[in-house]
């Protein structure tokens, strides 16, 4: 059966999946769909709740990412993406749920869409909106530092599932690499020695490297 993510190639939650993928060894397609699509009845149809990634494989439809990487990696053979440590895999889903609730709207939807993508795009980024985004992402950075270094210590690494790269590390891999687009987004990192030093590693890794994509052009926000 033939396995489809849909969704731009840019977004970090349709890396987590594809990274997860690749990482299992599962062969896929990737359906580019953009913000534009959504909005027409096809792309309702597709996904009801306006948002990406949407996977599938067969008959099977599944939206929300942490949702699609426990599918993959219960279905498909392969390395497993979560731990099998219950302590380990609290802490990983933690920082799955943290990622997403916290660090995805303040480091990309904040700092890098402010600095990092207007500039991409051929805008001026507003000094003031950089450093109010870089204050509202400080503190979230500083926490998830603090439950990197703890699950690091768990597992005893080097990954977020110990020897295995997992779902936690294919969830925070790709948004902390679009922070690291912002100049902003290094100062912040640069203070995260947990974080900086497990993305030195993640960075290189052959799922990370193949599925890089340029920003995309949505368009830039007013007043740039």
């Amino acid at each position: 059966m033939t396995v489809t993510v849909h969704g731009w190639a840019f977004s970090p939650y349709v890396r987590a999946v594809r990274i997860a993928l690749n990482e299992k060894g599962v062969a896929h397609d990737h359906r580019p769909l953009s913000p534009s699509d959504l909005a027409t009845p096809e792309g309702r149809a597709l996904s009801p709740f306006g948002r990406i990634p949407v996977f599938q494989h067969g008959d099977v439809r599944l939206h929300e990412t942490p949702a699609i990487l426990r599918y993959v990696d219960g279905v498909f053979p392969g390395p497993r993406l979560h731990a099998e440590d219950p302590l380990a895999d609290a802490l990983s889903t933690a920082i799955i749920s943290a990622a997403s609730a916290y660090l995805y709207p303040t480091a990309v939807m904040g700092v890098f869409f402010n600095q990092a993508y207007v500039l991409a795009n051929g805008g001026t980024p507003i000094d003031a909106a950089v450093a109010e985004a870089a204050t509202a992402a400080d503190p979230v950075l500083e926490a998830m530092d603090g439950l990197v270094a703890h699950l690091l210590a768990v597992t005893k690494g080097p990954w977020l599932h110990g020897e295995r790269f997992g779902a936690a590390d294919a969830v925070l891999a790709p948004m902390i690499q679009n922070l690291a687009m912002a100049e902003a987004g290094q100062a912040l990192l640069a203070r995260r020695p947990a974080i900086s030093d497990w993305f030195a590693r993640a960075s290189r890794r052959p799922s990370l490297v193949a599925t890089q994509a340029p920003v995309p052009n949505f368009g830039l926000p007013p007043g740039t």
